[in-house]
């Protein structure tokens, strides 16, 4: 995990920033990853729950599905704020 690109390019940096971040497995068959491995690095290396909500809501709102489609997805990202118990509010 020490040379995963989560940990070299300083994402804390990018999120303080503003940077609109995802976590995203591009080809997984060729990088021998999942999209849930890619989660539970970025959960140990530090990042919050509501940090990797917000990573979720940006994926959609980037994602090439149609609006109706992204409006759906993102109405059950609170679901799941609520589900865990997140008290903070990143997700507006």
């Amino acid at each position: 995990m020490q040379s995963h690109p989560i940990r070299s390019i300083q994402l804390k940096t990018f999120l303080t920033a503003g940077v609109p971040v995802t976590l995203n497995t591009d080809d997984p068959v060729r990088v021998w990853t999942t999209i849930g491995r890619e989660y539970a690095i970025a959960e140990a290396l530090d990042f919050s729950l509501i940090e990797l909500l917000g990573f979720t809501r940006n994926a959609i709102c980037a994602s090439f599905t149609s609006r109706s489609r992204k409006a759906d997805l993102l109405d059950a990202v609170p679901q799941w704020q609520m589900r865990y118990d997140v008290q903070e509010s990143y997700l507006s």
